[in-house]
């Protein structure tokens, strides 16, 4: 799905801490008629769900910070050969004091570190914070982590749409297509996902690449982004790997034609 494809089927442990499992079941079913060639039985004899709501009142759920707990699922997901487990949320899974107190985050550390140790891949679901354009609290809760995605409401969409614009906020390891941004959208169907045309990046690069600018402000320009903008969106396409310093020098020469460059 949306250009991702997996080698071969993988064992994964889904722990929930919030939803019914009744609701799991049913959007597990809805995605998998949404992906192109799905084997629904191959992924459900690779899938356990671990939900709060399907537990006894008196059992006391998962607290991811909790070093018992940490050893007992690293123990749980060895034994049932889990190569990844899915937790869903920090919020409902963790007991952090302040979320914003960067030293409380140590406990969420110590699991991701023993997971990464188990050769376990981890997905840790969390909340954004009131502007919705970043995660919720202290940085530190991701120093350990090889990808940070990031789900924004894109700019035109309507009350009525379930859509949301996919981006990497941080990624460590080769740049390729796999990491540009993406627009899920939902409908009848199931869900359909397609480059984000509409992303800024990527609406910056693309006139720059016509090479009919002479440098990135008479680029930014020519789409109403100021000088501040134009440096900040730039300076995230080289970091996320999408144009270096050399392609954009190569663009800025092409369309000087044969004038000298300026420094």
């Amino acid at each position: 799905m949306a250009g991702w494809t997996a080698q071969k089927p993988r064992k994964v442990v889904y722990i929930d801490g919030e939803m019914r499992t009744a609701d799991l079941v049913e959007r597990a079913k809805f995605l998998g008629d949404s992906i192109k060639g799905f084997d629904p039985d191959t992924a459900w004899a690779n899938l356990e769900v671990h939900s709060r709501q399907d537990q006894r009142p008196e059992v006391e759920f998962y607290n991811i910070c909790d070093p018992e707990t940490q050893d007992a699922i690293c123990d749980h997901l060895r034994k049932s050969k889990a190569e990844l487990v899915i937790l869903d949320n920090l919020t409902t899974l963790a007991k952090v004091v302040d979320e914003n107190d960067s030293a409380a985050m140590g406990p969420l550390l110590d699991f991701m570190h023993k997971l990464k140790r188990d050769g376990i891949a981890a997905i840790l679901v969390h909340h954004g914070n009131k502007t919705g354009k970043a995660y919720r609290g202290s940085t530190a809760m991701v120093t350990t982590f090889e990808v940070v995605i990031g789900l924004v409401k894109p700019e035109n969409a309507t009350f009525e749409e379930t859509v949301f614009s996919l981006t990497f906020e941080k990624f460590r390891g080769k740049r390729s297509e796999a990491i540009k941004p993406r627009v899920f959208s939902l409908d009848g169907s199931g869900w359909q996902a397609k480059a984000d045309d509409g992303d800024d990046v990527t609406r910056l690069l693309r006139a720059i690449e016509t090479c009919e600018f002479t440098n990135q402000q008479e680029a930014g320009a020519s789409l109403k982004f100021d000088k501040t903008k134009t440096s900040k969106l730039l300076a995230r396409a080289k970091k996320e790997g999408r144009i270096t310093a050399e392609q954009l020098k190569a663009c800025f020469e092409a369309a000087f034609g044969d004038e000298d460059v300026p420094l």
